[in-house]
């Protein structure tokens, strides 16, 4: 699996508890802490990438919020099965990082506050925020449980210098899948099919499912199920279209750690990826959306990441200070987080980040985000792929795609089940 965040508040004593018959913002209005004495804050993220960021980010966080005291752990091994755990035994952190499924998880356990509702006690909406694609991914049985942190969307990455030297049209925002093809055997011929990074396509799980949406496809609809879907024609033609391109060498499956260098280099056309280069790689570097089959639909799977509040948490309004500053304000925190590339997915970043092709292309995209069965199934980050990988590498030597697929799917519903 894919490897990617200053307002100031002021916390009231209060003394006197919830009173019958309020309307139904009262009623939702937990009581603030007492004050008088540090409140400690414990977070939880899922990976030490953005440790120094946080870390800077809590220092000015704390100096704003006087008696405050942020505890910020991280745990990049067993991340979502300690949440699990947690949430089991009554030990949940006040704020976390989550992806969809562990979010959807911990809400039917009750363990998740509404973050709309707890919005909406401070002042604000969270509506005014983000674009409703982003909250509607964030929203689980009605109630927003999380606010987007990030989201970031495949793409379609080129070398302009490569373009150049050969004489080719660069990729456009509206290509199709057939068209990526035909400019893979362009490109193949060119170069005689001596250059084995010439096109990068990794044969990852979240891009295979990601080229199978585009097709009108899914590799199953609820997270558990996949035979009927995996092995359905949608799937089975994209996914075949694939290991025909990798079959015939014009396309390399292998994930490379230096593509984007590659691609700045002009010694790689084309990279299929999640991610995004090097701020000092980009000026070299193009950027499209991800591809569609032309009897298919514009449709992309993602990488989300939001941050949540529990509903054990004893001070919820500091909680959403946090959550305003981390995920949705302009502040020095996180337009550092955005120039190392961790970006933001709020309306004020959004605006910030206008004029940034590679975030841009994440937004332009987000309409047509839909949920995969890494955002259903919460036992996704819990168990080996090693078996699929291995069964999905063997496919390009396969001549009935459909079956090897339908064996695939049940390994799926083994593996997560």
């Amino acid at each position: 699996m894919k490897k990617t965040f200053c307002a100031l508040f002021s916390f009231l004593l209060i003394l006197a508890s919830i009173l019958s018959g309020c309307d139904k913002t009262k009623e939702a209005k937990e009581p603030k802490s007492n004050l008088s004495g540090e409140i400690t804050l414990h977070v939880m993220w899922g990976g030490e990438r953005v440790k120094e960021r946080w870390e800077n980010g809590i220092k000015q966080f704390e100096s704003e919020h006087p008696n405050t005291k942020i505890n910020l752990q991280f745990n990049t091994d067993v991340y979502y099965k300690q949440l699990q755990e947690f949430a089991d035994s009554g030990r949940m952190p006040d704020v976390f990082q989550g992806d969809a499924a562990i979010f959807k998880d911990l809400n039917a356990k009750g363990q998740l506050k509404d973050i709309g509702m707890l919005a909406k006690v401070n002042g604000a909406n969270a509506n005014a925020y983000f674009e409703r694609a982003l909250l509607d991914y964030s929203t689980d049985q009605g109630k927003l449980v999380a606010l987007p942190a990030f989201i970031v969307t495949p793409k379609l990455l080129y070398s302009k210098s490569f373009f150049q030297k050969w004489g080719l049209s660069e990729p456009t925002d509206d290509m199709t899948w057939e068209q990526f093809a035909e400019l893979c055997r362009t490109i193949h011929d060119k170069t005689n099919g001596t250059n084995p990074y010439a096109v990068l396509f990794p044969l990852q799980v979240e891009l295979l499912s990601a080229l199978v949406l585009s097709n009108g496809g899914s590799f199953t609809p609820d997270g558990k199920a996949f035979h009927g879907y995996l092995d359905d024609t949608g799937s089975v033609d994209a996914i075949g279209w694939y290991m025909d391109l990798a079959r015939k060498w014009l396309i390399n499956t292998d994930f490379i750690e230096e593509s984007a260098h590659l691609l700045a280099t002009g010694a790689a056309a084309m990279f299929i990826s999640y991610g995004v280069p090097d701020s000092k790689e980009r000026e070299q570097i193009g950027v499209v959306p991800f591809p569609h089959f032309a009897a298919g639909t514009r449709a992309v799977n993602s990488i989300y990441r939001g941050m949540a509040v529990s509903e054990t948490t004893q001070n919820p309004d500091l909680a959403w200070a946090l959550l305003k500053y981390i995920v949705i304000d302009k502040n020095e925190t996180t337009t550092e987080w955005a120039n190392a590339g961790v970006w933001g997915a709020s309306n004020p970043m959004n605006t910030w980040l206008k004029d940034d092709k590679f975030y841009n292309m994440n937004q332009q995209m987000y309409p047509y985000v839909k949920k995969d069965f890494f955002d259903w199934n919460v036992n996704v980050w819990n168990v080996s792929y090693a078996k699929i990988y291995l069964q999905l590498k063997q496919l390009a030597l396969a001549t009935d795609y459909r079956n090897e697929l339908t064996d695939i799917a049940q390994l799926f519903e083994q593996t997560l089940q």
